[in-house]
């Protein structure tokens, strides 16, 4: 039974095997196969749209069929070149003492050497596994993107119930000040102000609705799926429903992060490569044998009309020592671009993980701030302005002016539990170590996997 390859990404992910000169780690043959038709629609929480977007993502379908195709050339590396067959007439027949040669057929085999062969594998394989590294790291990247937009959707749901109820709030205040105003107990400022700020919140609830739209179609997209539905339950920045933050931080990333391993499997290429070039100055053996066919001769010859068999040993000549030379020297040099690379990844890495710890710092920050300290102090300061109001011992303005502060507490404690989520979810990406959870059933097939890649 074929494995999919969205469970070889789930078990994939993280690393690939260890690496070695020789041999190097294979890929287990198992093919990718076409991922199941998309289904019309989707309905899950964020757990079911990882899984959703590792089976069913075009991209991580195309990269699984590189790999395969990668993972195809390793047996293709393995075999010798196909033998030649010649065959040829005399339109003047020879004559020789047995008789008339009539024709010759002959084979050749050329025979690579044994290091030759092992520097042919060895490179598609360090192609296959880094194919393999490239499709668990874009893995990494779906699962990143479809959290970031998970999260932006929760802020953006919370935002909208924040700002409708402060709009209507602000609704049934408007209508108290024109029934204040009508018996001169409110001015016209504060009619006209009460307006602005209602129009004002109004434009912010159609801006947050319309960046809904581009979110859901993001992660739509990310799951093979078209249009802009919402057809899963509204994301929450619930206590219970935002990650948990790790105990410590990560401040680089695993030395087997999936983009790291990718570099590291195309310098173990480009130095089979270079074993390759250093073997292309040797002579080629070429061995042979040929037949010839011998017309009846002289009676009285004891072998007369006996056919002649010859074998045969055959060496080119590496003549071309420039050509040979410009090949080790291109291995070297991508040797050098695939150790660079990765050092400038791992580098580039260790930054943007410094940065998104911030983030995370940051995030809490706010959230101590804003969600425990501001909020509740300006919830009583309302509470306690709006009763001084509605007994006429406190100015509309004031009243207005925490109302503005309130919200922007709340909206921005929703930003800050948001920028969290989305904060963890690039250290997960950067760091190289993924959550995504594994379906029920196929617990015994990561185990069996984990046996084959030990073995």
């Amino acid at each position: 039974m074929r494995t999919p390859f969205w469970l070889l990404i789930l078990f994939g992910i993280g690393g690939c095997s260890q690496l070695a000169t020789r041999p190097l780690p294979l890929i287990e043959p198992t093919r990718a196969p076409s991922p199941p038709p998309a289904p019309p629609s989707f309905d899950g929480g964020l757990e079911e749209l990882l899984i959703e977007g590792l089976r069913s993502n075009p991209g991580l379908a195309a990269s699984a069929a590189a790999w395969a195709a990668a993972e195809a050339r390793i047996a293709q590396a393995r075999g010798y070149p196909d033998p030649t067959i010649g065959v040829s007439g005399f339109l003047t027949p020879l004559e020789t003492r047995n008789g008339p040669t009539r024709a010759r057929l002959g084979v050749q085999q050329r025979v690579p050497w044994p290091s030759e062969l092992d520097a042919l594998e060895d490179g598609a394989s360090a192609r296959a596994a880094a194919a393999f590294s490239r499709l668990n790291d874009q893995a990494l990247e779906v699962s990143e993107q479809i959290r970031l937009a998970w999260w932006e959707l929760a802020f953006l749901h919370r935002a909208l119930d924040l700002v409708q109820q402060t709009l209507d709030l602000v609704k049934t205040t408007e209508s108290s000040l024109h029934s204040r105003l009508e018996v001169g107990r409110a001015s016209y400022g504060d009619v006209v102000r009460i307006e602005v700020e209602r129009e004002k919140l109004e434009d912010q609830l159609r801006s947050y609705r319309d960046r809904l739209n581009p979110l859901r179609h993001q992660i739509r997209s990310l799951i093979g799926l078209g249009g802009d539905e919402s057809l899963w339950p509204l994301p929450t920045l619930q206590q219970d429903a935002v990650p948990e933050a790790p105990d410590a931080i990560p401040e680089a990333p695993l030395p087997r992060h999936p983009a790291l391993m990718e570099y590291a499997y195309l310098q173990l290429a480009a130095r089979a490569e270079l074993e390759l070039a250093k073997k292309e100055s040797w002579p080629d053996l070429i061995f042979g044998l040929e037949w010839t066919m011998v017309g009846d001769g002289p009676a009285v010859a004891p072998d007369s009309g006996q056919d002649a068999l010859a074998a045969s040993v055959n060496f080119s000549l590496p003549l071309h020592g420039y050509r040979y030379e410009g090949a080790r020297r291109e291995a070297r040099s991508r040797m050098t671009q695939f150790s660079e690379g990765g050092r400038n990844l791992e580098l580039t890495l260790r930054a943007r993980l410094s940065e998104a710890a911030f983030q995370f710092r940051d995030a809490e920050r706010r959230i101590a701030l804003y969600r425990d300290q501001l909020e509740p102090k300006t919830e009583r300061g309302f509470e306690a302005a709006l009763s001084a109001f509605e007994s006429g011992g406190e100015s509309f303005e004031t009243l207005l002016d925490t109302l503005r502060l309130l919200l922007d507490f709340q909206v921005g404690s929703a930003r800050a539990e948001s920028d969290r989520a989305q904060a963890l979810a690039r250290i997960e990406r950067l760091h190289g170590q993924s959550t995504i959870p594994t379906p029920p059933g196929v617990e015994g097939d990561e185990n069996e996997s984990s046996e084959e890649e030990e073995e």
